[in-house]
């Protein structure tokens, strides 16, 4: 009987002094993607903490899936993208004095919302 006690205690104990792992994710973006036809020359705001005039160098690449473009319009859509905190944004978007896009948003923790202009 003692015998097993000491078994049982054994494996209890080997089990509390295993090895452990500390795994770390990547931090989560939270972005707005405008997309649109022609964004170069558009004017970006979003609350009052950002504002540019977009710039070709501006512009991120369109990120194709494993198995291609799932949508091959979206392929031809130039995007920006800027990382904000959580939270109710108000994004602007202007054109030539034309207002193309102005609205609040919410956006939570590691979301991307986009825009999407005609």
């Amino acid at each position: 009987m003692k015998s097993m006690l000491a078994i049982l205690a054994l494996v209890f104990l080997a089990g509390c002094g295993a090895q452990q792992q500390l795994v770390t994710a990547a931090p989560e973006k939270t972005e707005i993607v405008v997309l649109g036809p022609t964004l170069v020359g558009t004017t970006i705001s979003i609350g009052g903490s950002f504002k540019t005039t977009v710039r070709r160098e501006d512009l991120v690449a369109y990120r194709m899936g494993v198995l291609g473009a799932a949508d091959k319009d979206d392929e031809r859509l130039e995007r920006v993208a800027v990382t904000v905190d959580p939270g109710t944004h108000r994004v602007r978007v202007v054109r030539g004095g034309t207002v193309l896009f102005d609205e609040t948003l919410y956006i939570g923790r590691g979301q991307v919302r986009e825009v999407r202009l005609q």
